[in-house]
């Protein structure tokens, strides 16, 4: 018997947007993992950069402008339907008034307080593997 093809993975960008030592994170709604707090962002567009996904889901998601600084991290995860490559990029929120209110629940936590036991589990491993030292100074 032959093993099946592995699946290929859905490309996804996530920002990281930090405020004054806070994580902006974002509920799920509806669907897969309904109520889980995530990074926010979404799927790439083919040919798109993490950056530029970025940048958009995030104006398309939560009605806020942002700007891609760089990626910092990219891991791949198996949930039990699909794969997914999660490009992490750091964000700067600009100081631009949001376009409308956000089709997501939205909170800022520092990393030490993440609400781990309702995080999605790619966004889990993330956090803990993200260079916060850094990202936080």
């Amino acid at each position: 018997m032959t093993a099946p093809a592995p699946r290929p993975p859905i490309d996804v960008a996530a920002a990281v947007i930090i405020r004054g030592g806070e994580v902006l994170l974002a509920r799920r709604v509806g669907g897969y993992l309904d109520g889980l707090w995530e990074f926010p962002g979404g799927k790439m567009e083919p040919g798109e950069s993490a950056p530029a996904a970025a940048e958009r889901e995030i104006l398309e998601e939560l009605h806020l402008h942002v700007r891609a600084r760089a990626r910092v991290l990219v891991l791949e995860h198996d949930y039990p339907d699909k794969r997914i490559r999660l490009h992490f990029v750091t964000c700067s929120l600009l100081p631009v008034p949001p376009a409308a209110t956000p089709a997501h629940e939205t909170g800022w936590f520092p990393p030490d307080r993440f609400p781990w036991a309702e995080f999605c589990p790619a966004d889990q491993v993330a956090a803990r593997h993200l260079p916060w030292t850094d990202l936080l100074t």
